[in-house]
């Protein structure tokens, strides 16, 4: 009796460890099947960058234009040494060059010409601003012309800002109103006359202020 009641307490404990125990893993796919896909994880996607702030552009100022001098007409030979002086000498009191005008050269010749016939000055029929000059002929080279009637300004006042007696050439060469000119010469014996005519005309009273420029204030306006 005793073997029987053995074998039943072996038998019942060991169906209650079945009962109990772990369960079996899954057997892996059988050879040749097709793995079933399975999603990827979700992940939240990294935040965008913020935008660069683009760039202001700095508005540019106007665009400076630096004055051109205007063509006249076609210079003749004899009058070159006259035409660079003048450019020489307006440019030093900050006005702009002449414009060089053949029809002001032909109503100065014409008047040259009158007076070398006479062999002296005589008044001239016009409105143009006049500068006269005399010299023995052969005798001088052209750009004395010029450099004659400039070296009058040391006699102008540019505080006193009027007409001046000995100085009337000197301002009415480097006169800002003025923007034409024009030249000509011609011979009687010995003497050589040449005469430039301006137009508009210079030396006008109660405006030798705006228009006869000192040097000193180019130089202020170059700082």
């Amino acid at each position: 009796m005793l073997p029987r009641m053995v074998l039943l307490v072996v038998a019942t404990l060991v169906m209650l460890g079945s009962a109990t125990a772990a369960p079996t893993a899954a057997s892996p796919d059988p050879p040749g099947a097709v793995p079933t896909p399975r999603p990827a994880p979700m992940s939240d996607p990294a935040p965008a960058p913020d935008p660069s702030p683009m760039p202001v552009p700095t508005p540019a100022g106007p665009p400076v234009v630096k004055p051109v001098p205007t063509q006249g007409d076609k210079v003749p030979d004899e009058a070159i040494p006259i035409e660079d002086g003048h450019k020489t000498y307006r440019h030093k009191h900050c006005v702009s060059w002449l414009r060089w005008s053949g029809q002001l050269a032909d109503i100065a010749q014409e008047r040259v010409d009158a007076i070398a016939k006479a062999c002296k000055f005589k008044p001239g029929d016009h409105s143009y601003g006049e500068n006269l000059w005399s010299g023995t002929a052969g005798k001088f080279e052209t750009k004395k012309v010029v450099d004659s009637w400039y070296s009058e300004g040391r006699r102008y006042s540019y505080k006193r800002a009027a007409y001046t007696r000995g100085a009337a050439r000197f301002t009415q060469m480097v006169w800002k109103g003025s923007n034409r000119y024009g030249c000509a010469t011609s011979t009687c014996k010995r003497t050589t006359y040449w005469i430039c005519l301006y137009d508009p005309a210079g030396n006008v009273d109660g405006e030798f202020e705006a228009n006869v420029k000192s040097p000193s204030e180019c130089k202020d306006q170059d700082k």
